[in-house]
């Protein structure tokens, strides 16, 4: 190890007994569980322990590749082989507090590394001492649990949005769910009020047909009772032309018998008179009864009409009534129904509410969780 051949003498190792020659310092980093490379002051590569070596051959094929260096040229060569700025690592090297961390990636390899000065008794510098560890596995880990937290902080959130507009909506369809409530209630209860107007319908129709069919029964009595009008109004007729007859032959008879006929005369005049006139007003009655006949048919046959308009109309009530009784049935049912769907609807809102709120605060100790990581990485 040429560069760090100084002895350390009785003083400098004090009461640890390690000779701090080159054997001795040799043997003390090959037992070190870390990876060490040694470089002298104009910053040459001159020794790689055990533990450096080892460590180097698992990133061997990124560093090649990066820089073109393998492990059989590793010592030997300058470490600005390693940076794109040997200016600004010089002034580090010169100037910065020590030690010196650094990290940086290359390929899929990352690397953290901590840099010493190395200096004599007299303060003279011998040369640095580079303590490295290969970061890649535990960045590769850092990474993916900080996507998988931020992942999880854009789930949230997109779940939480989610959420509320799942609680949004489900307030709505309650709300909704409510008011069709309401409707159907007011559809149950008007449906109800026709219910029983059809019944009364049904029932005022029937007394209606009942009354018209009685109607009938005094028009068709009264037909009868007309005829029998005819029938006196014609023995009537009959005898008053008998009377005329007799009035005729009175006259007759008066006229034979001359003076002494004169009074039965005037008698069988006025007999005659009188017939005629029972005459004139029995023929006006008649034609009046068949007036009456005639107005009684057309009266039956318009009673007829109307009770069996009647007796359709209460037909179509009945199965109006019946539906109605039917839509009633199945708007109750519709009512409980839509009862039932509001309350699952609340219950949804409220439950949609919970799981937002949960969401917010997985979202918030995820927020927490990811901080505490970057700063467990930046401590």
């Amino acid at each position: 190890m040429r560069g760090f051949g100084t002895t350390a003498t009785k003083d400098d190792t004090g009461s640890l007994g390690i000779p701090f020659d080159d054997k001795g310092l040799r043997a003390l980093l090959e037992q070190l569980q870390a990876n060490v490379f040694l470089a002298t002051p104009d910053l040459r590569l001159v020794y790689a322990n055990t533990s450096a070596l080892n460590a180097f051959g698992a990133i061997a094929e990124d560093v090649h590749k990066t820089f073109g260096v393998g492990l059989n040229d590793l010592l030997g060569g300058s470490i600005h082989r390693f940076h794109r700025d040997p200016a600004r690592i010089e002034r580090v090297l010169a100037s910065a507090p020590m030690p010196h961390r650094a990290s940086f990636g290359f390929g899929r390899t990352t690397l953290d590394t901590r840099i010493n000065r190395v200096t004599g008794p007299n303060g003279a510098l011998l040369g640095y001492v580079v303590v490295w560890e290969d970061q890649t596995r535990r960045k590769e880990l850092e990474d993916a649990l900080l996507d998988a937290v931020e992942q999880m902080q854009n789930t949230d959130g997109a779940f939480s949005g989610s959420s509320a507009a799942l609680a949004a909506s489900a307030a709505i369809a309650a709300e909704q769910a409510n008011a069709v409530a309401a409707a159907t209630e007011e559809l149950t209860v008007t449906l109800a009020e026709v219910t029983r107007a059809s019944s009364v319908a049904v029932s005022t129709a029937a007394s209606v047909s009942h009354a018209a069919t009685e109607a009938t029964d005094l028009v068709a009595e009264l037909t009868r009772a007309g005829s029998d009008v005819g029938e006196m109004v014609r023995l009537i007729e009959s005898i008053a032309q008998q009377t005329n007859l007799l009035a005729l032959n009175a006259t007759i008879e008066a006229a034979r018998a001359g003076d002494a006929g004169r009074g039965f005369a005037v008698v069988a005049a006025e007999v005659k008179e009188l017939s005629n006139s029972t005459r004139s007003g029995t023929e006006q009655i008649a034609r009046l009864t068949e007036r009456l006949a005639t107005l009684s048919a057309e009266v039956g046959l318009a009673l007829g009409g109307i009770a069996d308009g009647i007796a359709q109309i209460s037909e179509q009530q009945h199965t109006i009534a019946s539906a109605m009784e039917e839509q009633g049935a199945a708007t109750n049912e519709i009512t409980r129904s839509i009862a039932h769907v509001a309350a699952a609807t609340t219950d949804s809102s409220e439950q949609a509410a919970a799981v937002t709120a949960a969401v917010a605060e997985v979202a918030a100790h995820a927020t927490q969780s990811a901080a505490q990581i970057r700063r467990l990485l930046e401590g």
